[in-house]
């Protein structure tokens, strides 16, 4: 399932989230975090999340950055940190505890999740950003979007309407007789992806009027 948001002049895609054999998948444009890391505007920033089977669920998150290259991938109970650096690799471990004061680690848990085929409840990144004069702030990593391929699973929310709105935009998994997530005072969007007869993979997005 993808999200595209479709601006006054473009169709883009921020997200995607899908359930394949034994796991789940998912990547966004991570630009909304790049003031708290400390990343200029023109260094990309792109991260995925995965839960397989077994539980072990983490995310991955990949910048670059002037003459050097950052991949992150934090697991519940460790980080692996890879650099490369005028094309010589380096690897780091460190544990969560190591990791606490760095943003890329709020986004995991500290415990092990259940087992794919036993979750029952089970949010992933919940990602915001604005929308101004029917447009937003657009990323290198961003995916632009031909109408004509347009999928029936694909999730296209206009904002082309839009001025001084919030985007809220989540996945989750939940049981499937339990409602959407849903912001109050907030337009709702959403398609779902049935996983299982009790288990319903959700792609939502709310969208909210600023305060002035």
């Amino acid at each position: 399932m993808r999200l595209i948001l479709k601006t006054k002049n473009r169709l883009v895609n921020v997200f995607w989230v899908e359930y394949r054999p034994n796991r789940v998948l998912g990547w966004y444009s991570g630009d909304w975090m790049k003031q708290q890391l400390g990343l200029p505007d023109d260094f990309p920033l792109e991260a995925h999340f995965h839960y397989p089977q077994d539980g072990n669920f983490h995310y991955s998150y990949k910048s670059f950055r002037k003459d050097c290259e950052e991949f992150v991938t934090v697991f519940w109970d460790k980080v692996k940190i890879k650099t490369i650096v005028n094309k010589e690799p380096e690897t780091i471990w460190k544990t969560r505890e190591e990791f606490k004061d760095n943003i890329l680690g709020h986004m995991v848990q500290q415990f092990k999740a259940e087992p794919l085929e036993k979750a029952v409840h089970f949010q992933f990144v919940a990602m915001g950003f604005n929308v101004f004069n029917g447009d937003f702030k657009h990323s290198k990593f961003d995916r632009l979007v031909d109408e004509a391929d347009i999928i029936e699973t694909d999730l296209v929310v206009d904002v082309s309407c839009y001025d001084n709105y919030g985007l809220n935009i989540t996945s989750l998994l939940r049981p499937i007789h339990t409602g959407a997530f849903v912001i109050a005072d907030s337009a709702h969007f959403s398609k779902n992806q049935k996983i299982t007869d009790s288990l319903i993979l959700d792609l939502v997005c709310n969208v909210t009027k600023n305060e002035s």
